[in-house]
Formats: C-alpha cells, structure tokens, sequence
C-alpha cells in the first residue's frame, strides 16, 4: 500500500511500511488500557463486540485511502479502536480456572493468531485487486472479506459467548442486548442480566473467580468443610479425605503469607507441633481466642490488600514486573520478526538469504501451517505438566541459540570462495544480484533451513507468550484483568513500535559496515537472555490463579491462628503447673 500510495519503487518504502505499522502500535498504546478498565466495568462481551464492529468499518475506510497520510491517520484510529485483544484474554483466564488448563486454554489463542499468519497474507495477495472494486481501490477485496470474517465473529459471540464477568455496573437499556447470550438464555434472560451457564462462569453475585474453584483446589490438594465455599479450607489427605492442619509446603503461597504475618514459617511450626506431641496432654485451645486470632489476622490481610489495590496497576506486586518483562518480550520478539523478511531478500555477498517477497511468504506461511498443528498437539502437552513460569523462561532461553544461528544460514547461499560486500550506506536493501558476482545458491537448502529457524523460533516464542498473558491474568482479582491486560497491551505496543525501528536500523548498519547481519540478531538475542533472567525470578506461586493463592493464604493465616492460639493454651497450662 505504501508504494502505491506513494508512487516509489518497493524496495526504497521500507521506511514508510514501518511508518503504517507503528501508526497501529501508537493508536493501541493511547486506549488498550481504557477498553480493559471498559471491561472492568459494563462487562467483556460489550467490549469485545463494539471492538469487532468498529475494527471492522475502519479497517474499510482504510483499504480506499487515498493518500499517504489519510492511510497513517486510519491506522492509528484502528489501534485505537482495537480493545479485543486483551479483553480476550481476560475472557480466557475467566472460563478456564483450573491452573493446569489456563494455559492449555490460551494456546487457542495464540493458535489463531498463527493461523491468521498463514491465512493472512494468502488472502491478501489472492485477492488484491480483484474484481470491478478491486480496480478502482485494489485493497478493498480483502478488506471486505475481512469484514465479513468479523461480522461472523460478533454473530458468533452474541449467541455463543457468556458474559464473564459476574459483577458489572449495568448497560444503558438500548445497549443491553450486548450482554445477552441467546443461545444459552434461560427464562431469566429477559431481565437484562446475562446468562451465564454454570460449568464455565458463576452466576451474578457470587465472585467471577469461584468458576471453577473446585477443580482449581482439587489441583493443590485443598477442599473446602462444606459446600457453601465460605467454610474452612483444610488440606486433603493422601486417601482425599480431610487430613491434620499442617504447615504449608516450602515456596507456596500459603508458605508466603505465613511468614508475612509472623517469623516463623513450616520449620517453626514444625517443631512446635513436635514438642507438643511429647509433652502430655494439656488445655485445649480456646475457639474463642481462635475467631478472636483469625479475625486479627484477616484485618491486617485486608488492608494489606486495600493499600495495594490503591496503588497504580504497575507499581502493585508482581504486576509491574510482569509487564515489564512481557515489554521487554514483545519488544526482541517482534525485533527478529521485523529483520528477517529485509535480510531474507538480500542478496547472499551483503549478509542475505536472496530469497524473493513469495519466497519469504512461502517461508512464512508453512511455518505457521505447522505451528498451528504443533500448539493443538505437542505444546498442549507441555503446559500441562510444566509450571507456568517455568514454560515462560525455558521459551525464552531456548530463543537465545535459535536466534544467534540464523545469519549462518547465509552462508548456504554465498558459497565458498565468494567475499562479502558491504552495500553503499544509506541506500536501500539491495535485492537485486549483484553483477559480476557468482554465488553458489541451494535455494532447496536455504529454504529449508529458513523454515526450520522460523519454525523452532516462533514455537518456543509461542509457548512464552501463552505461559505470560498467565502470569498476567494470576497477578491481580479478576475484577481488574480487564484493565491489567489493557495495561498490559498498551506497553507492549510500545515495545512493539521500538523493535522494528530499531532492528531496521541495526541491519542497515550492519549491512553497510560488516556485510552480515549478526549485529541485529545479537541485538535479539541479548533480549531474550534477558527476559529468560528476569522471569526465572519470578515467584513460583503466579503461576496459581489469583483466587487460589488468596484462598492458601486464607489456610494459612487459619493454620497460624490456630498453631497461636495452642502455644498460649499450653503455655497457660504450664503456668498454672508451675504455681501448683
């Protein structure tokens, strides 16, 4: 579209393509963190629906710009009518509660996003300008087909998508219809409320994170003294009946809170436990001093979290060093990404692959055929039996290696005995043989290997992504994931508007003085050993869902209570034993 627009020859508008794809970053940056705190507050489903719609008609307007600037200026709006995305996700870690299946759960996501890399394009290419409308505004053919793609995906969620957020201030009665779920209604659905089917999000009143919360708990080994899910949380026993209070497990959430309210932890408790078993037997606890404990207890947990919750979202715990980490991602992630299509099509004796624009496509869009087969098969299995911050780190690390090997594979195409040439600096990208200049090129070898390096990168770059947007749902109440996710996707877009510029301009660089490409990928891959580093230091217990950690907390603080409230008892008794 930028050389049409512009009238330039394609490979002098690099610049002017990045310049489109940033104006979307911009336009996400100013309002993905309104469209979550949206979400937050009259529910997922309106959201996601006027998103669709809107993202919809301006991407429209934007396939008949008729110049430059009207095209950057659609754009942007686009970004900023994007809130999809990050309510999505919210969406996602609200149906699916259990741990073991939140990041099953967000492979589909991520699968249709590699599926949109395969079909994108294809599409795009099939039909520029095709047919009557298409002479006129060539980008309109696939624009339009896009556009009934979304208008299938807002049928498809008004009718089959629940609202899952329980607790939400009521829409406006023309706009209540977004809130419906015909497809599921009952004979309540009539009084505006959304209806909810009970095996995926809880009904109105009760809180969006006990959805599930039976099964989650099952998971850590706790059940709950009776159905009401108010009572007591005791750990299950090895034959899944009720068993002793004991000490949390060392790293647990229960664990971290322990030691938060008092010094000591399970070895504390431990021992205590054990010189009251030789001691004889002494006064029981009072239940009264127990309640009085627990109550204590609770109150400083509840301001505890009441201060939290009155900072801003980045400065909370754990929430801001979640989404910087997923920045510093998005950022060497979509870094690589941008630099390998450029350094693809140069040509092998400046650094390149010389492969053509359908060749990078043709590389592409077979790489996301088969990352689509392997994120429903293989990398379900993984996340399944793998913790969640552990998928995360071990995803990045292994991007380290694959990223510092891929301007080996140039060499495949140079050939022995052929010396590099830089290019002249600040022309553009040369994709043109240069003349007098024999290389010994495999085509079938070089992309081969460019498929399998595309592959392997974006699989591993898959499962951290997934194993993040997690981390990002664990780290605050569901009553604000709408609004962490947009936080979350607003800096990201800033990380995703810095990497390419600064990958683009690394590879001229490099390309200019070195003849070879190593300098950006080194760049990519200084990033994700980064990232690998930061998120091995996150605390294990993120990846429980939030709900889940503030119930072991709960047993927890009820544990130490109780473990008090005892050692007073006995402590008493010796007294008394000791004045006798």
């Amino acid at each position: 579209m930028a050389s049409s627009l512009l009238d330039m020859p394609i490979d002098e508008v690099g610049g002017y393509a990045g310049i489109l794809g940033a104006a979307f970053m911009a336009g996400r940056v100013l309002t993905s963190t309104l469209w979550g705190w949206l979400s937050d507050r009259i529910g997922r489903k309106p959201v996601i629906l006027i998103g669709t719609l809107l993202c919809v008609v301006v991407n429209i307007l934007f396939s008949i710009s008729s110049s430059f600037a009207m095209a950057v200026t659609l754009r942007v709006v686009t970004g900023v009518v994007n809130g999809v995305v990050g309510v999505n996700k919210a969406v996602t870690g609200e149906i699916v509660t259990s741990p073991k299946q939140q990041a099953v759960a967000m492979t589909f996501l991520t699968a249709g996003w590699s599926l949109g890399l395969v079909l994108g394009p294809a599409l795009g290419g099939l039909l520029l300008g095709v047919g009557p409308v298409g002479e006129e505004y060539p980008f309109m053919p696939p624009a339009l087909v896009v556009a009934v793609i979304g208008a299938l995906a807002v049928v498809a969620v008004w009718f089959l998508l629940p609202e899952t957020l329980s607790q939400h201030a009521p829409l406006p009665r023309g706009l209540r219809w977004m809130s419906r779920t015909p497809a599921v209604a009952s004979s309540s659905a009539g009084s505006g409320d959304a209806a909810v089917p009970s095996d995926s999000v809880p009904l109105s009143g009760a809180p969006a994170s006990q959805a599930g919360s039976d099964t989650a708990l099952e998971d850590s080994g706790i059940e709950l003294t009776d159905a009401s899910g108010s009572a007591e949380l005791v750990p299950r026993g090895e034959e899944g009946g009720a068993a002793p209070a004991r000490a949390a497990a060392p790293g647990s959430a229960a664990s971290v809170a322990a030691s938060e309210g008092a010094e000591g932890s399970q070895d504390a408790l431990a021992s205590r436990s054990a010189a009251l078993a030789a001691a004889p037997p002494g006064r029981p606890a009072d239940p009264a001093r127990i309640a009085e404990l627990e109550a204590e207890a609770e109150g400083r947990a509840d301001e505890a979290a009441a201060a939290d919750g009155r900072r801003w979202m980045l400065c909370r715990r754990h929430v801001g060093k979640v989404i910087g980490i997923y920045t510093l991602y998005s950022c060497g992630t979509i870094l690589v990404d941008e630099v390998f299509p450029l350094w693809a099509q140069a040509q092998p004796v400046h650094g390149g692959l010389g492969l053509s624009a359908a060749d990078v496509g043709t590389v592409l869009a077979a790489s996301g055929a088969a990352m689509v087969v392997l994120q429903l098969t293989v990398c379900q299995l993984v996340m399944r039996r793998l913790p969640t911050r552990t998928l995360f780190w071990v995803g990045a690390a292994i991007q380290v290696p694959l990223v510092l090997v891929a301007p080996l594979v140039s060499g495949l195409a140079l050939g022995p005995g052929v010396t590099p040439q830089p290019v002249v600096p600040g022309s553009p990208i040369p994709t043109e043989e240069v003349p007098g200049v024999t290389v010994a090129w495999d085509r079938p070898a070089v992309m081969a290997a460019a498929i399998a390096m595309v592959f392997l990168r974006l699989s591993a770059a898959i499962v951290s992504f997934t194993a993040c947007a997690v981390l990002v749902n664990s780290s605050v109440p569901d009553g604000e994931r709408g609004a962490v996710n947009g936080v979350a996707m607003a800096t990201a877009s800033v990380g995703k508007a810095v990497g390419p510029a600064v990958g683009g301009a690394v590879l001229a660089w490099a390309l200019a003085t070195t003849a070879s490409a190593w300098p950006p990928f080194i760049v990519g891959a200084v990033l994700n050993a980064v990232v690998a580093v930061l998120a091995r230091t996150l605390p294990e217990e993120l990846s429980l869902p939030y709900a889940m950690r503030e119930k072991d907390a709960k047993l927890a603080r009820q544990r130490q209570a109780r473990a008090q409230a005892e050692d007073e008892a006995q402590a008493d008794e010796q007294l008394t034993d000791a004045r006798a």
